[in-house]
């Protein structure tokens, strides 16, 4: 019989410790493997440092009209709303007020009648005054002349003509004064009745019997056709919209309804802390539908031709300028670019590209000027 020599129990626990550390090792090293290479297939850097094109994703730069669409929050105001106050220097007792606060008016109605009897006292009063000038003014008219012959002739002296003369430029001077005084009572007469300027609803109307106090309110107009609207704009949009462009306004009154104003003027300044300025609109309203002080929406649509890309695409993007990678025969092409206004997560670029060049949209944080890239196209 054959002997066949036992294994020592500490031998055989030592190789399975072994082996077990072998399997061990060997399976790290695999998992090791696997991950660098999906960091390479995945990671810009990784691939970079391996040595291996990097994977990105591109989208071609297109040339397309796109219609911008841009909301703005707006108000409507009068235009104007005006205060209409008394130019009298003296205090007058309201006496007639033919329409009511809210009611519409047209151009040349009568608003309000002030009591102008005093007025018309100091007009019977003048009149009376000037009567008697006019006939002191020719009696000593005839005494200059009585004077002058007689000085002629040695029948007067010196003293008495000069003293004529005097005296009827005294009440020439006097004429003139009254003159004065007699035209302006009848402006302040003309005051006493105050008439619509331009149609629109009264929002203020003194009472009868209340004093109206000379350079105080008495009657609020509002000019509601055309109404105007004030909407706020960010700076980015300058430049873009133009006097006579249309304005879809929306009210929150009445939310069923759309209505259409056209853009009369822009702000010349902006607003310092909200970097926002105004656009003015005028909105038809001849059946004063609408009313001053109400809030709305407005949106501008308006078609723009102009390269558009993705705006994360942009590398360092600034004010005006920024960097795309354009891919050029493999290779990440590091470009810098003029952009224009921002919409709906676009940019528009203004120059630097050509329509039709691949531009990097994802991946692109990682690359380098000149670096290979791996093309994945979008499906």
């Amino acid at each position: 019989m054959t002997h066949v020599p036992k294994l020592n129990e500490q031998w055989v626990f030592r190789l399975g410790v072994i082996a077990l550390i072998i399997c061990i090792a060997a399976a790290m090293l695999y998992m090791a493997f696997m991950m660098r290479s999906h960091r390479i297939a995945t990671s810009p850097k990784d691939a970079r440092d391996a040595g291996v094109p990097m994977p990105v994703q591109v989208q071609t730069a297109e040339l397309s009209v796109a219609d911008i669409s841009v909301t703005s929050d707006c108000t409507s105001e009068a235009n104007p709303h005006l205060k209409i106050y008394t130019q009298l220097k003296r205090d007058l007792k309201v006496i007639d007020t033919p329409f009511s606060e809210g009611d519409i008016v047209e151009e040349g109605d009568l608003l309000i009648k002030l009591d102008g009897e005093e007025i018309e006292t100091t007009l019977d009063s003048l009149s009376a005054q000037e009567k008697t000038l006019v006939e002191q003014l020719e009696a000593r008219q005839w005494l200059v002349d009585y004077y002058r012959d007689n000085r002629k002739e040695g029948l007067s002296l010196e003293a008495q003509y000069r003293q004529a003369i005097i005296e009827l430029h005294r009440t020439e001077v006097e004429i003139k004064a009254l003159m004065h005084d007699f035209a302006q009572a009848e402006i302040e007469l003309g005051y006493t009745e105050v008439r619509a300027p331009f149609p629109g609803v009264l929002t203020e109307v003194s009472p009868v019997g209340t004093i109206a106090v000379s350079r105080e309110t008495i009657i609020g107009l509002a000019r509601t056709d055309p109404l105007k609207i004030s909407c706020y704009f960010n700076e980015d949009t300058l430049g873009k919209f133009n006097k006579g462009d249309s304005v879809d306004i929306a009210f929150q009154a009445l939310p069923s309804r759309e209505f259409t104003a056209i853009v009369t003027h822009m702000d010349a300044i902006a607003d310092a802390e909200t970097r926002r300025y105004t656009l003015f609109a005028a909105l038809e309203n001849p059946n004063f539908e609408l009313i001053p002080g109400l809030a709305a929406i407005g949106r501008i649509h308006k078609p723009h031709e102009a390269i558009w890309i993705p705006a994360v695409a942009l590398v360092n993007p600034g004010r005006e300028y920024g960097q795309i990678f354009a891919v050029k025969d493999g290779k990440a092409e590091l470009k810098r670019v003029a952009v224009g206004s921002y919409y709906n997560s676009r940019v528009e670029i203004i120059d630097g590209i050509s329509p039709g060049e691949q531009i990097v949209v994802v991946g692109q944080l990682y690359l380098l000027d000149g670096d290979p890239v791996n093309v994945i196209q979008d499906d």
